[in-house]
């Protein structure tokens, strides 16, 4: 385990992906004359009995075990605080750091777990996410968990080759630096270990508020930005999400929030507002992230049309724009999607063919504080660093006399009734979307009522918008482009359009 080489950590092999030690999953034995944490097994001596002068980890409770196996699971090191860094002494605050297996770094014996392989953890909880059951240890060597660690390496083959092109080596996010002796990469992984150990932190405190484990998922887009060395300050991502459990005869129920932008300097949270160092607490993280978003999502075990999920989710958002925090997003949602029946447009790489869903509350309160229904329908897919891409038609609803679409989704989301699911998702089906429907869309507004229809690339965002004014009557309407962010946001405004040949521009620039 390479930070400097760390002694006194817990390391285990993961053999159901769930990126906690279970039972059966045994400690590795360190030895202090290599630095190296092994899992001796016991082999028979030339008369065929085994030794019992040597110590031995047990795998007995995993069936089908193979080295092969081992060797395609993750290892998993828990550094706790007391434990010996030989670089940089005794460690004050505990973090975690994982080997996260990579068919074309496969090693037959030995595995660096390091800081920069650890940045590789969000791969395995979005492999694992769309298990329908838990993994047991038992079956850790068995065909699901397999098709797990196939997809894990298969993901980080596509960043390989994505990195590849920016010009780093994604060798070295497995690499043994300290015997390398690379001090650079070896300067850049304490300040890694800092970001971990803060992450680590803010997960202990999260499982100490909701009082139960939460999984922890941190951005992957930091990945070329740590590769790269260059950098002192820190913005990314982090969100932490409860195991999903059972809440009636129909429903699952998880919590899940998330902190978008944080800014860390060599570890230390900062304010957002003017840098200053602040302590490491929910209340801080929740004030100082860019955005802080809560959410409860029920998910339907069933759902009475083919390939369709339901997903009923309550959710609360705080921003920060223009210098002030705000309240971002305030909304109780049916979300009703998947392939549509009989819908062969939609690839094995999209993720969610079409979506179609209804809303019911405030969004972007920081500017208008409106009361909003709205819908949505969308096709995105997912690039090999996940990056999402893709294409939307958002109507938002605000005038109160409006009786589109004007369900009672309050009830709704309280009663959890698929037939009453099942028949709103029948109605959303007529839903027009697309820049061909512009015309159709524009006789359904009323007064202050708008949509939009958008474009999401891996580099750029394109939006047509039209707008009921309130104050005129008339129509307002633009077509803008804006760069898109390291971090998947907009940012800077690289055309616009406005009036009567926003349309034409758009429509120009959505077929391009």
């Amino acid at each position: 385990m390479v930070d400097g080489y760390v002694t006194g950590a817990n390391v285990f092999v993961d053999f159901n992906f769930n990126l906690q030690q279970d039972e059966g999953e045994p400690s590795a034995i360190f030895n202090a004359d290599s630095s190296v944490y092994e899992f001796p097994m016991p082999h028979p001596d030339s008369t065929g009995t085994v030794p019992d002068s040597v110590s031995y980890v047990d795998f007995s409770a995993v069936e089908e075990f193979t080295l092969g196996c081992l060797w395609n699971r993750p290892r998993i090191a828990e550094v706790p605080a007391g434990a010996i860094d030989s670089s940089r002494g005794v460690v004050e605050e505990p973090y975690t750091m994982i080997y996260v297996p990579w068919t074309e770094n496969n090693p037959g014996d030995k595995a660096n777990i390091t800081p920069f392989s650890t940045l590789l953890e969000a791969y395995i909880a979005e492999e694992t996410e769309e298990i329908p059951e838990p993994i047991s240890v038992a079956d850790g060597c068995g065909q699901v968990a397999e098709g797990v660690a196939q997809d894990v390496s298969g993901r980080i083959t596509e960043l390989a080759s994505d990195l590849a092109q920016y010009g780093y080596d994604p060798a070295a996010l497995y690499e043994d630096f300290i015997a390398a002796e690379d001090d650079e990469a070896r300067a850049t992984a304490e300040r890694v270990v800092d970001i971990l150990t803060t992450v680590r932190s803010i997960q202990l405190m999260a499982e100490d508020e909701v009082g139960e484990r939460v999984n922890q998922y941190v951005s992957r887009r930091m990945i070329p930005v740590v590769l790269s060395g260059d950098f002192e300050t820190l913005e990314f991502d982090v969100s932490y999400q409860t195991i999903s459990r059972p809440e009636d005869e129909s429903f699952d129920v998880k919590d899940w929030w998330a902190y978008d932008a944080i800014i860390l300097d060599d570890g230390q949270l900062v304010a957002r507002d003017d840098g200053r160092s602040l302590e490491l607490s929910m209340d801080n993280l929740k004030e100082h992230a860019e955005q802080y978003t809560e959410v409860t999502s029920f998910m339907a075990r069933d759902f009475p049309v083919t390939d369709v999920n339901t997903e009923l989710e309550e959710r609360h958002s705080w921003i920060w724009r223009d210098g002030a925090r705000g309240i971002g997003e305030l909304w109780t949602r049916v979300m009703i999607g998947g392939a549509l029946p009989g819908d062969s447009t939609v690839a094995p790489d999209v993720s969610v063919g079409r979506e179609l869903s209804i809303t019911a509350g405030a969004a972007d309160g920081i500017y208008s504080g409106e009361d909003q229904r709205t819908m949505s329908y969308h096709s995105w897919n997912w690039n090999g660093d996940q990056i999402g891409e893709g294409t939307r038609t958002y109507v938002a609803i605000n005038n109160p006399s409006n009786e589109w679409m004007d369900y009672d989704i309050l009830t709704v989301y309280a009663d959890r009734d698929l037939s009453t699911i099942n028949e709103i998702y029948g109605d959303l089906l007529e839903l027009p979307v697309g820049l061909s429907s512009v015309a159709e869309l524009k006789s359904l507004l009323t007064l202050s009522d708008w949509f939009n229809i958008e474009k999401i690339t891996s580099d750029r965002i394109f939006v047509y918008y039209v707008r009921l004014s309130e104050d005129t009557g008339e129509f307002v309407e633009y077509c803008t482009v804006h760069e898109r962010t390291e971090l998947g946001r907009t940012g800077e405004e690289l055309e616009r359009v406005d009036g009567s040949t926003a349309l034409a521009r758009c429509t120009e620039l959505f077929s391009g």
